[in-house]
């Protein structure tokens, strides 16, 4: 039998025409019927717990609404650093993927920690600190490099710029042409200015 009816509602279907019912029933984990309020009552047994929601909204099951696309939208483009325990880690990921890549191009990856959230850097290296521009020389000596920040809105990024001279436009793969930055030497972690 039916355990949770609410009535009285705006129940976003989200179905081909957008439709909006006045109620919907629920079995265990399960919508089970849609519609209008008398039908859905219809449902209702002796253990059935009835909301009146008084015209409020009810809608589908949203457990996380927003993505950031820096991480989720790229995930299976840009190589991961998952698992990597220390600098020398971060390194020996970054020579394998220079080996792999043309002078001149940039190497890309996911950010430092472990997936989804990222949260546990630098934390999650032996060092508990972020790799130094002249590690990351290193491990792909030639290369410019960019490891993701965890988060398209805080977090660092890290860079290391080719020594070569760059061009008046450089090209993130996947990404619209930048600026080139201007003349200065690049350390390895860039923060957003504090406000």
């Amino acid at each position: 039998m039916t355990d949770l009816i609410v009535t009285n509602a705006k129940v976003a279907t989200v179905d081909a025409s957008n439709s909006i019912a006045e109620a919907v029933a629920v079995t265990g984990e399960k919508i089970t019927a849609v519609g209008r309020s008398g039908e859905i009552a219809s449902l209702a047994g002796p253990d059935t717990r009835i909301i009146d929601a008084g015209g409020r909204a009810v809608i589908p099951g949203l457990m996380d609404g927003h993505a950031h696309m820096d991480r989720e939208g790229l995930k299976g483009v840009f190589p991961s650093l998952e698992g990597c325990r220390s600098i020398g880690d971060v390194l020996d990921r970054i020579r394998a993927l220079a080996a792999k890549t043309a002078p001149g191009e940039w190497i890309v990856t996911m950010p430092l920690g472990d997936p989804p959230y990222y949260w546990n850097v630098p934390g999650c290296l032996a060092e508990n600190r972020f790799p130094t521009r002249q590690e990351l020389d290193e491990g792909g000596p030639g290369q410019s490099q960019s490891i993701s920040a965890r988060s398209g809105v805080s977090g660092g990024i890290f860079c290391r710029w080719n020594r070569s001279p760059i061009q008046r436009h450089w090209t993130l793969p996947g990404y619209q042409r930048i600026p080139r930055p201007p003349p200065r030497p690049w350390n390895s972690k860039r923060t957003r200015p504090a406000s």
